[in-house]
């Protein structure tokens, strides 16, 4: 019966049969060797960075690393649910983060899972070279020498201005202070607003 559907077929197109069969079994296993075992974890950037979005980076214990552009007014619960932490798998102490609190731009969400299973939720700043990756400023106040290297139009000569100024007021109340440095005008102020700000300003 066999031989007699080979016959019916053809020589080629029982080849062609046999090699789609084949094909159907070794590619998933194949996709699958290489999901578990090759591919580094995943970078999501999640949705399109639009005016307006927030820029939002998770990482930690969790499968869906990555920078997440959402809208503006979401809270910290929404960016939770959407993960797959649910309430009843967050931890509960008092260095936990208010779960209403509204997300912010610019912002790191690390998730640490212990013994317990359950999840511990960390608010902190994304890395100032993700920031500035991402078009996003950097607060000039914390900024390391490393940090203002990287922000176009300042060298380390002027890096260690700003911080040698920085020190010595205590901080910059404003961006205009930066003025104040030698080598800083009023245009190039205006090139470095871009990448710079002053928190609470």
């Amino acid at each position: 019966m066999k031989r007699g559907i080979r016959n019916n077929l053809g020589d080629s197109q029982w080849h062609g049969a046999v090699l789609v069969a084949l094909s159907a079994l070794v590619i998933p296993a194949l996709i699958h060797f290489y999901q578990e075992h090759i591919r580094p974890a995943p970078v999501i950037l999640s949705g399109l960075p639009a005016e307006g979005c927030l820029a939002v980076e998770v990482d930690g214990d969790v499968e869906q690393k990555g920078i997440y552009f959402i809208r503006r007014g979401q809270r910290l619960s929404d960016l939770l649910s959407m993960l797959g932490i649910g309430r009843s798998s967050r931890a509960r102490d008092a260095s936990s983060p208010d779960l209403s609190m509204p997300l912010d731009d610019g912002i790191r969400i690390h998730v640490t899972t212990g013994n317990s299973q359950r999840s511990s939720i960390a608010v902190e700043r994304m890395a100032a070279s993700k920031r500035l990756a991402l078009s996003r400023p950097i607060d000039v106040n914390r900024a390391s020498l490393e940090e203002l290297i990287l922000v176009p139009g300042i060298g380390e000569k002027t890096a260690l201005k700003i911080i040698a100024a920085r020190n010595r007021s205590g901080g910059f109340r404003r961006l205009e202070d930066l003025m104040k440095i030698k080598g800083i005008k009023r245009k190039r102020l205006a090139r470095l607003k871009t990448y710079l700000y002053v928190e609470g300003v």
